[in-house]
């Protein structure tokens, strides 16, 4: 059962993040629609309507075909087009950014909708062309006008629509926007990561150590598939890993204070959640990644973009100051607050590793960058972050001295470097 449930939750995620969600759904209720709207025409309300508003609803079968035929014919060709659009967009995407980027992108929401809004007017006007064509001429008179007025209405929603997706498909593939996304969402994983109490690991060295069985990406711990013995029982879980690290078959996992007997681990190893993808998520980690990546891949030779890498710096200081605020291990409770999960977090010295050193590698000939990169170190220095997390930031600085001297050849930009780290 538990294992059931963390493969339909993993499924979940994954439809969430499907091109088709949306335009599957909607063109199921088009479809629907189309059926139901015909039923309607025999009503007392479409009789007032048809008296009232006769300029409406057209009664003339050879007039609401060639309606409906000209839409299905207009629609398609907006379809199509958008479609294309999409490709192109994620191609340069793909190109210029980063190769990260595109599930991102493939999962915007307002995309999907507007496709599943055309996908769904095509079915309608396909139903209710059929529905006519099948129907004799005196009962075919009867469920025309209704449905043909519907028929226009969502084609003239579909055309404001389409101008509403040239805006936004625009918008979408400029480097602002993809990353301040990112940077959104990175931060609020950042925030609930603040949340959470310190755990204290001084004697976790002595607890019982379990080596992985499998590898990939570590992504987190699901306290809901916990088996409620074990949330009953009091034992303390120290997992090992942080989130988002790569773990190896047969190194160590986790460290548990308490005895427990083969089948509660492997139901604690059930809740253990890993990925083969690195960029899964746009967690705090994933994410700061995925905006290095499009910064080193703004400095390659074929790109040189160091407008994009500076910006990116910009929006990576906070959330490194940030990410460094938290504590080394922190500790949820199980429902019952017997069972403890403590979780690692990334070290300063690893996330400066991570985001900082291909950064530097990467932009160390670029005096522009690095003069921003100088700023971004030195603003985290001046927070108030704890005297021994301040050690790596200033081997990192060294380090990117080091590189300046090594790679900057002009005198006068080494100088007006030199003085920032004055």
């Amino acid at each position: 059962m538990r294992i059931l449930l963390k493969t339909l939750k993993a499924s979940y995620k994954r439809t969430l993040r499907s091109i088709a969600l949306y335009p599957v759904v909607i063109s199921i209720l088009f479809l629907l629609l189309s059926i139901c709207i015909p039923q309607l025409e025999t009503s007392s309300l479409v009789a007032f309507l048809k008296d009232k508003i006769p300029y409406l609803l057209i009664d003339n079968i050879d007039t609401a075909r060639t309606t409906l035929s000209t839409l299905i014919g207009g629609i398609l060709s907006l379809t199509v087009f958008s479609f294309s659009m999409v490709m192109v967009v994620l191609n340069q995407a793909s190109s210029n950014y980063s190769p990260r980027l595109l599930p991102g992108l493939i999962s915007d929401k307002k995309h999907q909708i507007i496709l599943g809004m055309y996908i769904g007017t095509l079915l309608y006007a396909l139903v209710a062309l059929i529905t006519m064509d099948a129907a004799d001429s005196d009962s075919s008179k009867e469920i025309i006008g209704l449905t043909t007025m519907f028929a226009a209405l969502f084609g003239i929603i579909c055309v404001g629509l389409f101008v509403y997706f040239i805006h936004t498909i625009s918008n979408a593939i400029q480097i602002h926007e993809i990353t301040d996304r990112i940077a959104t969402e990175s931060e609020r994983y950042v925030n609930q990561k603040c949340e959470e109490p310190e755990a204290d690991i001084t004697t976790t060295e002595l607890w019982k150590t379990i080596i992985s069985h499998r590898t990939g990406y570590y992504r987190g711990f699901d306290m809901g598939i916990l088996n409620k013995t074990l949330q009953d029982f009091e034992n303390e879980i120290h997992i090992i890993p942080y989130q988002d690290q790569h773990v190896w078959k047969g190194h160590p996992l986790l460290r548990i204070k308490e005895d427990i007997s083969e089948e509660g681990l492997e139901k604690i190893q059930d809740c253990l959640i890993f990925s083969k993808d690195r960029h899964e998520d746009n967690t705090y980690t994933g994410g700061m990644i995925k905006l290095m990546e499009v910064a080193v891949k703004a400095m390659s030779p074929g790109i040189n973009d160091p407008g994009t890498a500076i910006e990116i710096i910009t929006r990576l200081g906070p959330l490194l100051y940030k990410t460094i605020k938290i504590c080394n291990h922190t500790q949820t409770k199980s429902s019952t607050e017997k069972c403890i999960i403590i979780q690692s977090n990334i070290t300063t010295a690893e996330v400066l590793r991570l985001i900082i050193q291909p950064l530097r590698r990467y932009a160390k000939h670029d005096s522009l960058v690095m003069h921003e990169l100088i700023l971004m170190l030195q603003y985290i220095l001046q927070t108030d972050i704890a005297l021994h997390e301040k050690i790596p930031v200033k081997a990192e600085l060294e380090a990117v001295k080091e590189d300046i001297t090594a790679h900057i050849t002009n005198t006068a930009d080494q100088k007006q470097i030199f003085k920032l780290l004055k």
